[in-house]
């Protein structure tokens, strides 16, 4: 988004330039043409006048905040130890395994870790204790996974378990 700061009154000539660049138009003490008035409301240029510098700056902060990306942070729940592998099909394996600290939840995201060097990443699909499917499981117990990802789990490889959360960042 690009503005066109007027620092005299807005004229027909600014509205054309913000139409060219796509831009708003930004006035502080200043007044608008009418024939600018006309044409920004023909072209559907925003005019935006301030007679306060302190809402100047908040509005403008706004605009801006609203185009951030949010930031990815990364919370990491716990370690699984693999014990055994039940299936393994092309994009995904059944497996056995305990959960050495933290937790594990269902459609956590995985970084998969042999001889404490990473080989790959993929996600918790199901989670079950017994028969029964779950949610999350603690430190200690152990449980089924359905593990989708790329990479060929083995017994012994450990898991790390985490998932992103998205917080919004601001000016």
């Amino acid at each position: 988004m690009r503005f066109i700061h007027a620092y005299c009154d807005v004229n027909d000539s600014d509205v054309k330039l913000a139409i060219s660049s796509k831009a708003k138009i930004i006035g502080f003490r200043v007044k608008t043409s009418p024939i600018a008035k006309r044409l920004a409301e023909r072209e559907k240029i925003t005019i935006v006048n301030f007679e306060v510098i302190y809402e100047l700056a908040q509005v403008v902060r706004q605009i801006l905040e609203r185009k951030l990306k949010p930031e990815i942070i990364r919370k990491n729940l716990g370690k699984i130890k693999i014990l055994t592998i039940f299936r393994t099909e092309k994009n995904s394996q059944i497996i056995g395994g305990k959960v050495l600290d933290g937790e594990a939840r269902r459609e956590a995201k995985l970084e998969v870790y042999r001889n404490e060097e990473k080989i790959g990443e993929g996600k918790i699909a199901k989670l079950k204790k017994g028969k029964e499917d779950i949610e999350s499981i603690g430190k200690g117990r152990e449980c089924g996974i359905l593990y989708q990802g790329n990479t060929q789990l083995q017994e012994d490889d450990i898991l790390e378990v985490y998932i992103e959360e998205k917080e919004k960042t601001t000016l």
